[in-house]
């Protein structure tokens, strides 16, 4: 059947039930809690399955592209919400939730399939951790690797399962999953290394060359594209934010960094720097963010989202995310308070500058 046979089939069905519900159950014999309960199951019923025909069907003769859904019929799709953790029991949630992921992901990579389950896994989970936090993550990504560790390598798996301990702190996802994909999980990963040629002429050339400024293992640049080190900072306490432009929390904390300054006495202020690390992937969408939230301290970028250097480097895999280095340079808080905590934060910094 084509998408448009498809979709009348289902939302046929939709309809019947939501009659079904119209006229056995009045608002006299349910409360508008349940009610709305019961309409999202219907909602997500449908679309988990409208969803799905992209990936089990492809209009394309090769097979290797998952079909486009017509945007007029996802229209009512966005008011769904996506997390919603008291649904988080429900097999309809489930299911869409990860349908949702994987065509979005795979919208992004032009409705090209995948063949190899740890690229589509990375990529999944680059976008998953955009739009999803909490009880829905942790379900969608231990699911993910329930599914897919014994076909994915084991570097990815690592790397997935890590994410997943951290996140879930109760510990019951990674506990499931670890019953599963242990081989993979213990696996010894071992790192290629460069043909002994080309260690060779790396190694004379670094005899050559002027010694680096620093040996900072990730990238920052500035607003002027100059190279940015954290060594520039040193003999100052350093209140790092990770944030991108696409980051909804990221924003609604803005102006709470803006009454920081405030806070803090001039002398005080001398001594800080508010250093933000943009993870968005061009200069352009970075920059324009920069001036529509007037963004006030360091600018710095680290392109490439969650595989950005700095991102990579620091474990982060959520934003907004926050830190406080000391004067010497060493991370005195990788998990700092956030701006809207007000004078929590600023007593951490004032306590790192009287160090």
């Amino acid at each position: 059947a084509t998408i448009d046979v498809f979709e009348s089939l289902i939302f046929e069905q939709r309809m019947k039930q939501m009659k079904f519900m119209k006229e056995h159950f009045d608002k006299n014999t349910i409360t508008p809690v349940f009610r709305d309960f019961l309409n999202n199951q219907i909602s997500y019923h449908y679309f988990e399955l409208l969803l799905l025909y992209s990936i089990a069907k492809s209009d394309d003769p090769t097979g290797l592209k998952a079909s486009r859904i017509p945007d007029i019929m996802l229209s009512e799709m966005n008011s769904l919400q996506l997390m919603d953790e008291r649904d988080i029991n429900s097999p309809a949630y489930r299911r869409f939730l990860s349908n949702y992921i994987r065509y979005n992901t795979s919208a992004q990579n032009s409705f090209v399939k995948f063949t190899d389950y740890s690229d589509m896994l990375e990529r999944e989970y680059s976008y998953a951790l955009r739009y999803l936090s909490g009880e829905p993550f942790n379900y969608w990504l231990a699911n993910e690797l329930f599914n897919y560790c014994d076909k994915a390598s084991p570097e990815t798996v690592q790397k997935l399962h890590r994410a997943l301990t951290q996140s879930d702190l109760k510990g019951d996802y990674a506990k499931a999953v670890s019953s599963k994909c242990q081989a993979e999980i213990t696996a010894k990963v071992v790192k290629k290394e460069k043909p002994k040629e080309e260690a060779e002429i790396k190694e004379k050339e670094s005899k050559t060359k002027e010694p680096r400024k620093s040996s900072q293992p990730f990238t920052l640049i500035d607003l002027k594209g100059n190279k940015v080190y954290l060594d520039d900072f040193k003999g100052k306490v350093i209140y790092v934010d990770f944030w991108a432009s696409w980051c909804g929390p990221c924003r609604q904390q803005f102006p709470y960094a803006k009454e920081l300054h405030k806070m803090l006495s001039p002398e005080h202020l001398k001594q800080v720097v508010f250093l933000y690390i943009s993870i968005d992937n061009d200069e352009i969408t970075w920059k324009n963010a920069i001036e529509k939230n007037g963004i006030q301290g360091f600018n710095t970028l680290s392109p490439g989202g969650w595989s950005s250097s700095a991102a990579q480097y620091f474990g982060v895999h959520s934003i907004p995310r926050y830190m406080l280095i000391d004067k010497n340079g060493n991370i005195a808080d990788p998990n700092a308070k956030r701006p809207s905590s007000g004078q929590e934060i600023i007593n951490d910094i004032v306590r790192l500058i009287k160090q």
